[in-house]
């Protein structure tokens, strides 16, 4: 007769510190490695040369105190664990230059944050991000404003609004780490630099940047926010120890 008998296994889940976990986030960098560039920390796994982070796309390079993603070579202004972002400066596409643009992170550990991100339009007519096979993923629509100045590009910034006159907003899809960007009909505004742009920005950044006196000033860099998904294969790649979570499962083997 078979007889079922069940045996209990101890299974060792190796995962990364994420929120999911109640295990305390290390703040800093390795031991013996500075976690300070300029007035930025830069805690592990992102590490300042390659040395001290887990693996090339967390490699920081510190240029006269301005901290830099090496692999990506963009700017970084924070780092923040505990929510898993990193936040970066880009260029925005601006309609003095090109109208459009093509961004891609899909080889990299990265998205980008559709929750701390937002797409925005700035200037007259419409501004559209595409997916890797051309589809439609997000866009909007603006108009000129009937009450343009000598300097709409102030105006912009100062009217705190951005609900399609002169600038329009809307949000950017989930799981975001390729696109092309591309504006079209977009005319260029009165007052000096002021050419029509589309840009992925943080909403609080930008937000605040309109409500401040800075908003007067024409942007031609802005923050945007990625989010990190650190792997199993990445810790590994780096000889790392991982947090160790152990689950009891049981087994039902079939016996003779």
């Amino acid at each position: 007769m078979k007889v079922l008998q069940a045996y209990r296994i101890l299974l060792v889940i190796f995962l990364p510190l994420t929120n999911a976990t109640s295990i305390a986030i290390p703040k800093y960098a390795q031991e013996g490695c500075n976690d300070m560039c300029g007035n930025v920390r830069i805690p592990y796994p992102f590490g300042i040369g390659s040395s001290c982070s887990v693996n090339k796309w967390y490699t920081i390079d510190c240029n006269s105190s301005t901290p830099y993603l090496s692999a990506l070579n963009l700017e970084v202004v924070g780092v923040d664990l505990e929510n898993q972002t990193i936040s970066v400066n880009m260029q925005k596409l601006s309609a003095c230059s090109q109208t459009t643009k093509s961004v891609d992170l899909a080889s990299s550990p990265f998205l980008y944050s559709k929750s701390h991100n937002k797409f925005v339009v700035e200037g007259c007519g419409n501004g559209v991000i595409l997916g890797d096979h051309g589809s439609v993923l997000t866009g909007c629509s603006t108009t000129c404003s009937n009450h343009t100045t000598t300097n709409t590009a102030v105006t912009i910034y100062t009217n705190n609004t951005c609900f399609g006159i002169n600038c329009c907003e809307t949000t950017i899809p989930h799981y975001l780490n390729s696109y092309s960007m591309f504006l079209t009909g977009l005319g260029r505004l009165d007052g000096d630099r002021a050419c029509g742009s589309a840009f992925l920005v943080d909403k609080n950044s930008y937000d605040e940047i309109r409500k401040s006196v800075q908003g007067a000033r024409v942007m031609e860099v802005v923050t945007v926010v990625m989010k990190g998904h650190m792997t199993l294969m990445a810790y590994l790649t780096n000889g790392t120890s991982l947090v160790v979570i152990p689950i009891q499962l049981e087994m039902m083997v079939m016996a003779q």
